[in-house]
């Protein structure tokens, strides 16, 4: 599997925790990804990321 699918279902479970270090690493996700958004998929996980943090 790779990489962007296994973020896809940490973001599926994502709003149904309430934890630091998860809002952290996915802040982390973000930073990290925030460069390679010339490729689609990075981007639309990026972006989902994004909203799912501002909730």
């Amino acid at each position: 599997m790779c990489a962007v699918a296994t973020w896809g279902k940490v973001l599926d479970d994502y709003p149904h925790v309430q934890s630091g270090r998860c809002d952290g690493r996915v802040r982390t996700l973000i930073s990290t990804v925030a460069p390679r958004t010339t490729n689609p998929l990075a981007r639309d996980l990026h972006d989902r990321a994004k909203t799912l943090l501002q909730r």
